[in-house]
C-alpha cells in the first residue's frame, strides 16, 4: 500500500469515526436544545485545496471553489454542497473541470453556541468534462461521490462563524480516486424563510 494510500485510508476511517465523538458530546450539550427544525440556513462561499489524492495522479488540482448552504434537523445540520475544480493535465492529456453536488447530514455539537464541531457524510454526483472535441468519446462522466467532513466553527456575530473543515472524498470510477482537502472561510446563519420552512417540513 502506497504511503499516499495509506493517509487516504487513515483519513477516512478518521473522519468516519468523529461523528461518534460528537455523539458524546451531544449528550452533555445542553445550550443547543430547543433548535427548531429548519429555523436556520447556515451559508457559506469558500476556496478548497487538495492536499493527497490518488487515483488521478497524471493532473493536477487547481484552488476549488464550493458552496454550502446547511440547516438544523434533528440532533444535526442537513447539508447541500456544490464545488467546482479544475484538474491541469500532465503531457499531452486532456485538462479537466469537475462539478460536484452533494447533500448529506452531521451531527453537530452546539449549533447555537460559541463553539461548534460538526461532523458526518454526504453523497451525490460528481460530473467531469474534459477538455476534447464536442461528441468525442469520455468527454463528460459522471460518477458516484461520497464525503466524510468535519468542520469546527467559532461564532465571531450574532450571525457569523470562522471555521476550519477537513474532508476525504472517494469518486467510484475504476480505479478508485480519492482525495483529501480543506477549506476555511466564513460562515452567515439568517433566519429560515417562513415558505422555506413549510416546504422543508
Amino acid at each position: 500500500m502506497s504511503r499516499t494510500h495509506s493517509l487516504v485510508v487513515i483519513a477516512t476511517v478518521a473522519c468516519l469515526c468523529l461523528p461518534l465523538l460528537v455523539l458524546v458530546h451531544i449528550a452533555s450539550a445542553q445550550s443547543s436544545e430547543g433548535v427548531d427544525e429548519f429555523s436556520f440556513l447556515r451559508a457559506s462561499v469558500t476556496g478548497s485545496h487538495v492536499f493527497r489524492y490518488q487515483g488521478m495522479e497524471s493532473w493536477s488540482p487547481d484552488p476549488g471553489a464550493r458552496l454550502s448552504v446547511s440547516s438544523p434537523y434533528g440532533i444535526g445540520l442537513l447539508r447541500l454542497d456544490g464545488e467546482y475544480r479544475g484538474w491541469q493535465p500532465e503531457g499531452d492529456l486532456p485538462s479537466v473541470r469537475t462539478i460536484s453536488i452533494l447533500a448529506g447530514w452531521g451531527l453537530a455539537s452546539d449549533r447555537d453556541g460559541s463553539i461548534e464541531l460538526n461532523a458526518g457524510l454526504m453523497a451525490g454526483n460528481t460530473f467531469m468534462l474534459m477538455d476534447l472535441p464536442k461528441g468525442a468519446p469520455g468527454r463528460f462522466e459522471s460518477e458516484i461521490l461520497a464525503v466524510s467532513f468535519v468542520r469546527l466553527g467559532r461564532r465571531i456575530s450574532s450571525s457569523l462563524r470562522v471555521f476550519l473543515e477537513l474532508r476525504a472524498q472517494r469518486v467510484f470510477t475504476r480505479p478508485r480516486w480519492e482525495l483529501i482537502d480543506s477549506s476555511a472561510g466564513v460562515s452567515i446563519d439568517m433566519n429560515t424563510p417562513r415558505w422555506i420552512q413549510r416546504i422543508l417540513q
